[in-house]
């Protein structure tokens, strides 16, 4: 599993890290100037963001659920806008901090787990086609 964390913060990035490799994550240290990246998930430490990429990026959030997981930290955001965030599948934390790496990875192995069902197209019949209901 990899994930994208966004920052410019040394720091963080440093513990950011250490909290990938004891969750066995793999980690890509991206900042605010690099494009978009192809991750299992996102997470974002809001407060090293400038202003103006910061208010960017809530309001993509706010407008639409992510197609891949997100998780943000930041001191810098209200309550509402925080319940705002959840609502559209947000992990919001203040702090970076394993819990936010537990979190997110239950969230893309949920994900990875709903994609691998096989669908059944009406109760009762078989999810493939070519197997007879009378079988099931």
């Amino acid at each position: 599993m990899q994930f994208a964390y966004w920052s410019i913060d040394d720091v963080n990035r440093e513990l950011a890290q250490r909290l990938a490799a004891r969750m066995r994550v793999r980690l890509d240290l991206c900042d605010f100037r690099d494009s978009t990246r192809a991750v299992a998930a996102h997470i974002y430490d809001l407060d090293s963001f400038p202003a103006d990429r910061r208010a960017a990026l809530l309001a993509a959030l706010r407008a639409a659920r992510q197609r891949t997981p997100v998780a943000i930290h930041t001191y810098r955001l209200s309550a509402g806008a925080a319940r705002a965030l959840r609502r559209n599948g947000v992990i919001v934390v203040r702090r970076l901090q394993l819990t936010l790496f537990m979190a997110l990875s239950v969230t893309v192995a949920g994900l990875r787990a709903r994609r691998r069902k096989p669908r059944s197209s009406a109760a009762g019949v078989a999810a493939n086609p070519r197997v007879p209901a009378t079988v099931v």
